[in-house]
């Protein structure tokens, strides 16, 4: 790494204090490019960390305690508490052992007001889902950042009533995470962990979704795990050896062939593609899926009886797969449709203090069960090439897909054609015990003692001050009028909340530039006009009150811009994540906005990246690109270090 890029980056490290005028000298000499200084206690400290850094040996502090024990008898500067507090976060020595290691004792961690340890806790991979097709899911890299994020949000809301600074960096100081349009639960089942990652004394947080049949199913897959297992297994099973002439078909024979119809489909052949390249993947597909192909007379040429008796067989064995995986599935959709309206009629909240106490007869456990079942198997086929689940994305390969998640082991299926993959996938039976519900973590562990609810958001977010801190991942702006129940008058009331609220919040959405409608004149809408118009107006949402014009369309009243200082945009260098060998959607446009101070949580050269709103809102103004964006940010952090790494203050 470049020395310079270095020590920006130890500059944005705890802890914060005022430097002393004779590291101000060698810290301004660093910045402005020069390295060859002559030999000192801070050019022999910093030297002895650029080397450390670029081995990466964040263990091996044998060089700091020899500087120590030539310069560090008297005044410890700040440039050695910062690189201290680099070095435990980043190696894996605990601080005790640590500070045992440099000769010094470990209660200089409460002189310094730092938390070495809290700072892990906070940067801990405790990521936890239930791997599903369904809007909402978060990637790791977002929610890695939204932890951060509620660790340092929460340190600050518990700073006020702790005696000191360190007090408040204690697990049991933090206050609850508060997931508001919780879905699937990814953000709060990671929140907090058990085990020798984060032990346990983080709060359970709460889990909050307006969609009744979301919180059963988390609720289920929390505590009912080992009988959703058994009851998936024997869905599964039913679904396969039903008897295909007595199947009451919501997904029909003729629906089929119109899929995979052979005429059709022949018919938009042009003649000199009728045996050409562009049709090989077009015999390919019907003489493995459509047994009529082969009552043609023409296709039957050259091939003898037996094998057209054969491949008429397996293409019908391959028929009859796909119609009973759609069906069900078909006759899933229908099911939570039921069920949803079921919930939604009856009195939930009394049904989910009985839920949140464990008194729950076994009635009910069985419904919740079912929904859950209903819920899982259902987003669990991947869509295509579009954002709606449809029947038509139900195949062979996606049950493949589906059954392999479960941890089934299909070796033998692996590589086999369309129809010879159907036929060993319909002749599978599932034991309970062969099924792996966890994924990714140990999503029931972390949700432990979680309180679940089922409110509209204008009820569970507070009036008034809170020591809660609130994430806000709602449906995407400018959804009005597809499958999405959040209207822009939604949006406007949420954003007339946050602006005024007293508490932290972290809010989740994509970033697109500020006059982009781009849902305008799809021929997908349903008739219903958007009255927020375009991006601009909604950002400028955070900090201005949002108002009718003539033409009722929300717009922004005059603000002062100051009301927009205490909020920051974080987004996502893609970049940054691939030289940490990160995992990151390369074309990202995620994006956070929070109305609290991050950068103490963000250090310079992290995946994330700080940006304060009003500069955001510029750039997005401009039309800038997400990369530009990201770019203007790093841009920014650098010269904000630069001018005020003197204040005593996080930079």
């Amino acid at each position: 790494m470049i020395v310079r890029e270095l020590m920006l980056e130890l500059l944005s490290y705890e802890p914060f204090e005022k430097f002393l005028q004779v590291e101000k000298i060698y810290i301004d000499n660093i910045l402005s490019g020069n390295y060859q200084q002559p030999q000192s206690m801070l050019h022999d400290l910093f030297s002895g960390f650029h080397c450390c850094v670029q081995q990466e040996a964040f263990n091996d502090v044998d060089w700091l305690r020899q500087w120590k024990a030539a310069y560090g008898r008297a005044h410890l500067p700040l440039l050695f508490k910062k690189i201290c507090f680099y070095l435990m976060v980043k190696g894996t020595l605990s601080g005790s052992d640590f500070m045992k290691r440099i000769g010094l004792q470990v209660t200089r961690f409460r002189t310094w007001k730092i938390s070495p340890q809290f700072r892990r806790y906070a940067e801990a991979d405790t990521y936890s889902a239930i791997k599903l097709f369904r809007n909402g899911v978060k990637q790791k890299y977002i929610v890695s950042t939204v932890k951060q994020l509620y660790y340092e949000a929460g340190r600050q809301a518990s700073e006020s009533k702790a005696k000191s600074k360190i007090q408040s960096m204690t697990l049991k100081k933090l206050p609850r995470f508060v997931d508001v349009f919780a879905g699937t639960a990814t953000v709060a089942a990671s929140m907090v962990g058990r085990g020798s990652k984060v032990p346990k004394g983080c709060p359970a947080p709460v889990v909050n979704d307006a969609d009744p049949l979301m919180i059963c199913f988390i609720w289920a897959f929390t505590y009912y795990q080992k009988e959703l297992r058994s009851r998936l297994a024997q869905f599964i099973n039913s679904v396969m050896t039903e008897d295909f002439n007595h199947i009451n078909l919501n997904y029909t024979e003729s629906e089929y062939e119109n899929h995979y119809g052979f005429m059709d489909s022949l018919m938009r052949l042009k003649p000199d593609e009728y045996w050409g390249d562009k049709s090989k993947k077009f015999w390919e597909r019907e003489l493995l899926t459509n047994p009529q192909i082969w009552d043609n007379f023409v296709i039957q040429l050259g091939y003898s009886k037996s094998y057209i008796a054969k491949a008429k067989k397996k293409a019908q064995r391959h028929k009859e797969f796909i119609i009973r995986i759609r069906s069900w599935y078909v006759a899933v959709d229908e099911y939570l449709k039921h069920c949803r309206t079921t919930l939604e009629n009856m009195d939930f909240s009394a049904f989910l203090k009985d839920m949140n106490n464990n008194q729950v007869n076994d009635n009910q456990v069985d419904n919740i069960l079912d929904y859950a079942l209903a819920v899982f198997y259902y987003y669990s086929f991947k869509p295509r090439g579009k954002s709606v689940f449809h029947v038509t994305c139900v195949d062979e390969d996606n049950y493949y897909s589906f059954l392999k998640r479960l941890s089934i082991t299909l070796d033998a299926i692996d590589g086999q054609d369309r129809a010879e993959k159907a036929k060993l996938l319909s002749k599978l039976r599932l034991h309970p015990a062969s099924l792996n519900l966890k994924y990714i973590g140990d999503f029931s562990g972390h949700l432990q003692n979680a309180k679940f609810y089922s409110q509209d958001f204008r009820s569970i977010l507070p009036n008034g001050p809170s020591d809660r801190v609130y994430y806000l991942d709602s449906p995407y702006f400018l959804t009005t009028g597809y499958n999405v129940r959040f209207s822009d008058k939604d949006h406007k009331e949420m954003l007339d909340i946050l602006r005024s609220a007293k508490w932290r919040w972290i809010f989740s959405m994509q970033y697109n530039p500020s006059d982009r409608d781009w849902l305008t004149g799809k021929k997908t809408r349903k008739g219903q006009k958007h009255i927020i118009e375009n991006y601009g107006n909604y950002y400028r949402g955070f900090y201005a009150p949002l108002q009718l014009d003539g033409d009722q369309k929300y717009i922004p009243t005059d603000a002062p811009k100051r009301t927009a200082s205490k909020l920051f945009v974080i987004l996502f260098d893609a970049d940054a994540a691939k030289r940490k060998k990160q995992k990151i959607y390369s074309r990202t446009i995620e994006m956070l906005v929070v109305n609290f101070d991050c950068l103490r949580t963000i250090p310079l050269h992290d995946t994330a990246v700080v940006l304060p709103f009003k500069l955001f809102l510029q750039c997005a103004d401009a039309g800038k690109a997400y990369k530009e964006i990201v770019q203007r940010a790093i841009t920014w952090r650098e010269e904000h270090i630069t001018k005020n790494y003197m204040g005593g203050l996080a930079v």
